[in-house]
Order: C-alpha cells, then sequence, then structure tokens
C-alpha cells in the first residue's frame, strides 16, 4: 500500500494480544478507486479505546502499518461456514 509492505496478521496478532480485545481483523478498503485506507475491526470489552489501541499499536509497528481507523463492532460477521466475512466488514 502506497509502497510499504503491510502485513496485516501482524497487526492482527498486536491488536489481539490487547487487554479487552476478543477478536481482530485487519484489512485495506478502497472505498473509492486509487484511495485505499487500513482499516482494523475490533470485539471485546465495550470500554475499548480507539485511541489507546491505536497507542499499542504505534508502539509495537511501523507508523505505515497502524491503522487510519479502528472499529469496535458488536461481533463479526460471519460466513456459513463459521469463517469471518470479510466482504461484509
Amino acid at each position: 500500500m502506497r509502497g510499504f509492505r503491510i502485513e496485516l496478521g501482524e497487526i492482527e496478532a498486536v491488536l489481539a494480544n490487547e487487554p479487552g480485545v476478543r477478536e481482530a481483523v485487519a484489512l485495506v478498503r478502497e472505498d473509492a478507486p486509487g484511495d485505499k485506507r487500513l482499516v482494523a475491526y475490533v470485539t471485546g470489552s465495550p470500554d475499548l479505546c480507539e485511541k489507546k489501541l491505536r497507542e499499542a499499536l504505534s508502539a509495537h509497528l511501523p507508523a505505515h502499518m497502524v491503522p487510519g481507523r479502528i472499529v469496535r463492532l458488536g461481533r463479526l460477521p460471519l460466513t456459513p461456514n463459521r469463517k469471518i466475512d470479510r466482504q461484509q466488514l
């Protein structure tokens, strides 16, 4: 993305290790053609704070791997096979 290598699994692993996070998914979204953005989705305790999660990511990852947006969800959408439905995120 923008000339940088992005490891989505690393982002997910750092988020999953944070207290209160149950599940984490990171993906690159392209809402407008050519405008790619890094977004993370997390589930867990209701008091999860985007600012604290962003600080934790910044402490462990390079700046280009910190998502521009971290969205807290009640639960992640699943496919009929019980896998995360990334298209619905």
